[in-house]
């Protein structure tokens, strides 16, 4: 998450947004629809399958380019493997979410580093914003401000935040793995709950903050940010890499 709940997007499989002029939308194609959902013939059935999002939600979609996808399996590959796997699994029992979903999450939002700093201030496996973790009863005794202050003086996004935490106390829970990812379990249950189950809706939510996708439902000529373009795309890639990860496993099973 990140101004609140950014990340950039890149690239994009439908049309061009290189130039700002007005492009005319191109039907997505079968092809595109089933990257933009998640969806592999091989998929194992154990790994959640999302439907196809609406069709709005579709048109926006930034389809990852081969270069994101090959970072984005990289995380996704180092949370499988990681000491937290369990625990996200769990998790996402726990709050009756689709299998993977938290994970394939964290894996775009920090690359699986749980020290991650953004520009923007968000920290953590999950990449909370302050005001969203403490909501979700995490401690974070950083200094907005002295971050601010330092990013605005160039500092880089550690450095800035090493500032904050120091000015404040220097507790910050975002960074603990196990009680960001139990927030960020509780959180997107949540937003997929206030978002009537729509998946993607809460993804949009969780990338762009619940106040702006409520706007966008209101207002149909508003479009997304291209980061939350591309963070629906980008989680559906890492869905789609999850899948294709069981299904080996499954097949070179005994």
């Amino acid at each position: 998450m990140a101004i609140p709940y950014e990340h950039r997007g890149d690239g994009f499989k439908f049309e061009d947004f290189s130039s700002t002029a007005p492009k005319k939308k191109t039907k997505p194609t079968p092809e595109d629809e089933e990257l933009a959902a998640g969806l592999s013939p091989q998929q194992s059935m154990d790994v959640f399958v999302p439907e196809t999002p609406s069709e709005r939600i579709l048109a926006e979609t930034i389809v990852p380019d081969e270069r994101v996808v090959r970072g984005i399996s990289g995380g996704v590959k180092k949370l499988q493997s990681s000491q937290w796997a369990t625990l996200f699994d769990e998790v996402e029992k726990k709050n009756n979410l689709p299998k993977g979903s938290l994970l394939a999450i964290s894996a775009i939002e920090s690359n699986g580093n749980p020290n991650a700093v953004s520009w923007a201030g968000a920290a953590g496996l999950m990449q909370f914003m302050p005001g969203t973790a403490r909501g979700e009863k995490l401690t974070v005794s950083v200094d907005d401000k002295v971050f601010k202050d330092a990013i605005r003086r160039d500092l880089k996004p550690e450095a800035a935040y090493n500032l904050a935490r120091k000015a404040s106390g220097g507790i910050d829970e975002r960074l603990d793995p196990v009680k960001s990812i139990e927030a960020a379990g509780v959180h997107f249950a949540n937003l997929v709950k206030t978002s009537d189950g729509d998946l993607y809706q809460a993804l949009m939510k969780y990338n762009w903050g619940p106040g702006n996708v409520y706007r966008w439902n209101k207002d149909t000529s508003k479009t997304m940010p291209p980061e939350t373009r591309g963070y629906i795309g980008k989680w559906s890639a890492a869905m789609k890499i999850l899948g294709e990860m069981q299904s080996g496993s499954s097949s070179a099973a005994p």
